[in-house]
């Protein structure tokens, strides 16, 4: 009559592409409403959430994810905590992310922020610090990515070669006048050279084609 089931141990609930796991799960079949405790594993697609707690309407998919860790191809993202704000949206605190594959703390590096802004394909953060390894190497007052590859604002090329050893490039591009005139500023770090500092200005003939 309440429409609500609850399961304890490795509950699994699948709705289209949606998968939820946990140790207790509740689920209200009217609503689609769920809370989930303890071993939390969310999958959407390719989009994978771990944590503690969580609550989530398959319907609309949205949810509070709390302390999370979650794989959002090609990055990792972790935030100490973190509350929907809208759509789709999510304000996180002591949020990291990085491509690197290692585990969390053993990663060659990650970005750091104070507080960050999730959106469906897309993160920005606040008082972000580029970390290789656990030394901090840049500051940064906003600092932003695209999941799925597409352009954004900022590149990071990290990696490792003999000459220069483990290295991260950084590459921030920006308008500087309409659409024909910009600009790329590069901070790049290689552990066997130091710190590089360069800047490009980029040039296209502003009048019309012949």
């Amino acid at each position: 009559d309440r429409q609500l089931f609850t399961g304890r141990g490795h509950v699994v609930v699948r709705r289209g592409t949606d998968m939820l796991s946990a140790d207790f799960l509740t689920i209200r079949v009217d609503t689609q409403d769920a809370r989930a405790v303890g071993n939390v594993r969310l999958e959407r697609g390719s989009q994978i959430w771990t944590g503690e707690e969580l609550t989530y309407n398959f319907k609309t998919q949205e949810g509070d994810f709390g302390q999370f860790n979650a794989q959002l191809p090609p990055w990792f993202v972790e935030a100490a905590s973190s509350h929907r704000t809208g759509t789709n949206e999510f304000f996180l605190e002591q949020a990291s992310a990085t491509t690197c594959t290692n585990a969390p703390g053993h990663t060659h590096y990650h970005v750091s922020c104070r507080s960050a802004q999730l959106m469906e394909h897309s993160i920005r953060g606040r008082h972000a610090t580029i970390y290789i390894g656990r030394v901090p190497i840049l500051w940064l007052p906003v600092w932003r990515i695209d999941f799925g590859g597409s352009e954004t604002d900022w590149d990071l090329v990290p990696g490792y070669s003999g000459d220069m050893g483990f290295f991260l490039l950084t590459t921030y591009k920006y308008p500087v006048y309409q659409d024909w005139l910009g600009g790329e500023t590069h901070v790049d770090f290689r552990s066997a050279r130091g710190v590089g500092l360069g800047q490009d200005l980029l040039w296209s003939d502003p009048s019309p084609s012949r």
